[in-house]
């Protein structure tokens, strides 16, 4: 009998796995200015020498993802720190607000775990107590550059700095997804000083929340807070 229940158990774990995941879209709220381009909705808002425009990106099974471009029209030079955007999610009863990934603390997580993965790895190797594991272990310490591995050496960082004002252009389409650190280092909208004339663009990750029917996306960049909504739709194939 235990074995037949233990079956049957077994069975409806595998079959709730084969279950479609739910697919996420997004539609700009009514009576914002927008445009497209190349089939993402951009949504537009200028206020207090700022304009900011935003779209949309994609999604994982933990994430919503957005493209984010801020540029400065004001007289100041102003610091954007995407930690500082957040979501004001509103469910029709409640309102929730969630905050921005920070990706310098995202890289420095991924760069943490790494480092606990290596140390876990060389002790792995001494406990097995052959020559030959022992003698890989000590080059590899030899080796260690103090933070950074061997797999970075080809990967070119080209983070997202100051980008001079020009027309529209197909959006940039990431080749990494979090918890990638690529995507953070890469593709993500880091924290940057932007004088006037000039913009900042990447893309802002926020947690997946599911249960909300339309989200405030609220962006603070000096004393001026610029804001999106958007509607979300989850559709359940």
């Amino acid at each position: 009998m235990k074995t037949i229940l233990g079956t049957f158990l077994v069975a409806i774990t595998l079959l709730a796995s084969c279950v479609p995941a739910p697919v996420v879209r997004m539609q700009a709220e009514e009576g914002q200015p927008n445009e497209w381009n190349y089939g993402k909705q951009v949504i537009v808002n200028r206020s207090g020498g700022f304009e900011t425009r935003v779209f949309f990106d994609t999604y994982t099974k933990k994430h919503l993802i957005f493209d984010v471009e801020i540029i400065n029209r004001s007289k100041d030079t102003v610091l954007v720190s995407p930690e500082n955007f957040y979501l004001e999610a509103n469910t029709g009863a409640t309102t929730h607000t969630r905050y921005a990934l920070d990706p310098e603390s995202e890289i420095l997580n991924v760069e943490i775990k790494r480092s606990r993965e290596e140390a876990n790895s060389k002790t792995a190797a001494l406990v097995a107590g052959t020559a030959l594991v022992a003698g890989a272990v000590a080059l590899a310490a030899s080796d260690n550059n103090g933070g950074s591995s061997g797999n970075d050496d080809d990967v070119d960082v080209v983070p997202f700095t100051y980008i001079d004002i020009s027309p529209v252009v197909p959006p940039v389409v990431a080749t990494a997804l979090p918890p990638d650190r690529l995507f953070w280092e890469d593709y993500s909208l880091r924290k940057t000083t932007v004088p006037p004339g000039y913009k900042v663009v990447g893309k802002v990750v926020f947690e997946r929340f599911d249960e909300a029917r339309s989200f405030k996306l609220k962006l603070p960049v000096d004393s001026t807070e610029l804001a999106v909504g958007f509607i979300q739709q989850i559709i359940k194939p």
